[in-house]
Order: C-alpha cells, then structure tokens, then sequence
C-alpha cells in the first residue's frame, strides 16, 4: 500500500526545495506531463467516497488507476497499463461511465532511499510536494511519520500538509 503525505507550497519555494533534495542525496528521476481524467461509476455515485477511478496519461502511455483511500495518507491501490487510451475512454464512456473531472500538471520526481518525492505544478489549481512510500496496515502511521519528517526536512511545517486528494479538488469545480 501507498503512504503519501501532500503539502501545499509555493512555486517560488520549488528552487529551495530542490537544493535540499539534492543536499540530502535525493536523484531527479524526470520530469513530466500528466493528465488525469477522473469518472463516475454507472451505477454509482463516487464524491464523497474514500474511492475513485482515473486514466492517467504521460505522453502516449497511460495506466488505469482504481484507488480505496484508507485512511489519511494510507492508499490501497490497483494500476494496469493501457495500449490505446483513446479507445479505452471510448469504452468507457459507451459504457455509462461519467467524467468526473480533469487536472493537468508538470511532475518533477526524485528518488531519496525509500521514498518517492514529487514536485506538482497542477494547472489552474496551485503547486503541491508529495513524500511517498510503500506501507502496510501495521506500519503507515511509522511510515506517515517518516514521510512528514522528510517534508519538514525540506523546509515544510506541518501547515502546509494538505491530504486532499487532487481528484476531489478536479470533481468539485
């Protein structure tokens, strides 16, 4: 399972934030675009609940993503790779499934020992750092502690820890 803790910040902080990264070890993996489409069930509606479905697209791959939010920063996750997003959407749509909303941002990821860092520049809704990492039931309120001590290492207080999820925020406009 998924540990993630996400903090609002400041673009004008990415460069500091870098700097820190790269002090403390961490390596810059790459940078890209992602867009995420987020749907509604046929058959049921899925705001307000600890799930949701997406389409995740990185150039020409994407990845269908079912996630069960456990509990604040604990995710239960189940990704397949797709071949033809377009046709795949199509499906869907022909399907009875609805589309909740979109965000599109430029990630940033980086690689520190056991954690996956991510500096999300998120169109039209702000800049965000997300301090990932792999948990289970026994051990994510460790391993949450873990992440928000590697936030704090990057000059974040804990003011700035935000476990909204991005689809709430791209469904609720």
């Amino acid at each position: 399972m998924e540990v993630e803790i996400k903090a609002n910040c400041f673009e004008s902080t990415f460069s500091k934030i870098r700097s820190r990264l790269l002090k403390m070890k961490a390596t810059k993996k790459k940078e890209k675009k992602q867009v995420d489409q987020y749907y509604n069930l046929p058959h049921m509606d899925l705001k307000g609940t600890n799930k949701y479905i997406r389409l995740r697209k990185e150039g020409k791959k994407a990845v269908f993503e079912y996630h069960v939010n456990l509990g604040k920063g604990l995710t239960k996750e189940e990704k397949t790779k797709i071949g033809d997003a377009k046709a795949f959407e199509k499906m869907f749509l022909e399907f009875g499934f609805r589309k909740l909303g979109k965000i599109e941002k430029i990630r940033e990821v980086y690689e520190l020992e056991k954690f996956s860092i991510f500096l999300d520049k998120v169109t039209g809704v702000g800049v965000f750092i997300s301090v990932n990492t792999e948990g289970n039931k026994k051990n994510w309120i460790e391993k949450k502690q873990e992440c928000i001590n590697v936030l704090k290492q990057l000059g974040l207080t804990k003011d700035n820890i935000t476990n909204e999820r991005l689809c709430e925020i791209a469904t609720h406009k």
